[in-house]
């Protein structure tokens, strides 16, 4: 009764910092899910709470619910039949994708992060059509969302983290080249985030880059953002990208050694 109570008071919660010091008291219990007790605990006293708040009106409570489900996810009983844990497993999956529509920008921050967390950890146990579907959404349309800075931001700083995940290079390599536009987003934060996705990109040997964004493009860009006095980090961290790969410095060969002189 007293953990369902703070998980209670955490979803409820209109303090900011309270509720961030809630959320890691009960994130003794979410790094604890190997324990079989643990994970059918968190099912039981997650489940009168978490679906419900998040589909109620205030987009506070909705987005801490997210913020919740992520930290839990996956919600299970080991002792479920395959059938019941996969439905409960798509029910999760289902409710991340509509908090992705979220009307309120904050929410969508919230899914955001919290799907591409759950992408990261998790790639292997979801459904490759799920998963594109996430990609896809994230690409397509949260990439480019016209109402919040800093929705895009979560969606560049998200997809850098899942670059951190092997098994979805695959996947991002065919994704992220639709994002490029993003190299002239008016925020500087997010043009800022995006450089450092391609910095993290070209650490990844089955992208490139230059397939993410034309390097016409980064050159039209430095071009614009190096001469204002503002823009001076994030003009050297574009030279830093460009440099040693598409610009690489070659040492001036020496010239050939000649042959010892033969004494007669």
């Amino acid at each position: 009764g007293c953990i369902q109570d703070l998980m209670h008071a955490t979803v409820h919660s209109s303090s900011p910092s309270l509720y961030a010091t809630l959320r890691l008291f009960l994130q003794s219990f979410h790094s604890n899910k190997r324990l079989r007790e643990v994970d059918a605990m968190l099912l039981r006293l997650y489940n009168p709470i978490l679906w419900r708040s998040l589909q109620v009106a205030s987009p506070t409570v909705r987005a801490q619910a997210t913020g919740l489900l992520i930290d839990a996810f996956p919600l299970q009983n080991p002792d479920m039949g395959t059938i019941e844990a996969a439905a409960l497993l798509q029910k999760q999956l289902d409710m991340l994708q509509a908090l992705l529509l979220d009307p309120e920008p904050h929410v969508r921050v919230a899914a955001v992060v919290g799907v591409c967390r759950v992408l990261s950890v998790f790639w292997e146990a979801i459904p490759l059509h799920v998963t594109k579907q996430y990609v896809t959404r994230l690409v397509g349309s949260l990439a480019f969302d016209s109402s919040s800075a800093l929705v895009r931001l979560a969606v560049v700083e998200g997809l850098t983290e899942l670059l951190e995940q092997p098994l979805a290079h695959p996947v991002l390599k065919q994704a992220l080249p639709l994002t490029a536009p993003l190299l002239h987003d008016k925020a500087p934060r997010v043009r800022s985030a995006f450089v450092g996705l391609l910095q993290k990109v070209k650490a990844v040997r089955d992208i490139k880059f230059y397939q993410v964004v034309p390097v016409e493009h980064l050159l039209a860009r430095f071009a614009i953002d190096a001469p204002k006095a503002s823009s001076k980090a994030l003009s050297a961290r574009m030279a830093d990208l460009l440099l040693n790969s598409y610009f690489p410095q070659v040492r001036p060969s020496l010239p050939p050694s000649l042959p010892p002189s033969s004494s007669h």
